[in-house]
């Protein structure tokens, strides 16, 4: 079994369309941690890491790896931060490191903006791809939910949408543990706000609520 190396992590993030047919790799946490250092590099710019982000990536490897960390792993992810203090950063990581590297845990990926303009494109029709893919429920991140007016008419249907993407996902994570990752600007007051009792009575059921704290950290 081979362990990741620098040479092989910048095989599989070198072209992310191109599928490698890597052989079976050994989880090391530390190797996984410099695999994503090297994402970072690659895709993501310059970004300053405290002590707080260096937890949120030790704690990311160990919890999309199977291993024992101080998230629960039969739930999914509510990372709650100020604008710069590196949420999407983290998810669009994570989402690289999965697919293209360690091919476990894998994820899609959207943001609230592309989920509302959808909904107002094509109605109910457009969030049934949020919950399967050829018939088959899989993980997905949600970027900055509560980020812009999520209450949509279409046709005379007023919804709020991400609201309703949440509560169709909370089905599908208790029929068939498929996990839901979310981001956002928004504080527990806020989100029972934006989105009323259903965030109080499913959230902490549904996710490990992570929040990160200090100022932007982009340079």
């Amino acid at each position: 079994m081979k362990r990741l190396n620098e040479n092989i992590v910048k095989e599989s993030i070198t072209n992310l369309n191109k599928i490698n047919n890597l052989e079976t790799i050994e989880i090391d946490v530390n190797d996984c941690k410099n695999a994503v250092k090297l994402i970072l590099e690659k895709y993501c710019g310059e970004f300053v890491f405290d002590d707080n982000l260096s937890e949120l990536y030790t704690n990311g490897v160990k919890y999309f790896t199977g291993q024992e960390c101080k998230w629960d792993l039969k739930k999914g992810l509510m990372i709650i931060g100020n604008v710069g203090s590196g949420k999407s950063l983290f998810i669009k990581a994570m989402q690289i490191f999965t697919s293209h590297v360690i091919k476990l845990n894998t994820f899609k990926n959207t943001t609230s903006r592309q989920i509302t303009n959808g909904y107002l494109t094509n109605g109910y029709e457009s969030m049934t791809g949020l919950l399967y893919n050829d018939g088959k429920p899989y993980h997905l991140a949600i970027d900055d939910i509560g980020r812009m007016d999520e209450n949509i008419m279409h046709f005379g249907t007023k919804k709020n949408v991400i609201q309703e993407v949440l509560a169709d996902r909370y089905e599908i994570y208790k029929s068939h543990g498929k996990l839901t990752f979310v981001t956002t600007n928004l504080n527990s007051e806020k989100l029972e706000e934006y989105y009323g009792e259903w965030i109080r009575s499913r959230a902490r059921e549904m996710f490990n609520i992570i929040k990160i704290t200090g100022t932007d950290k982009r340079k």
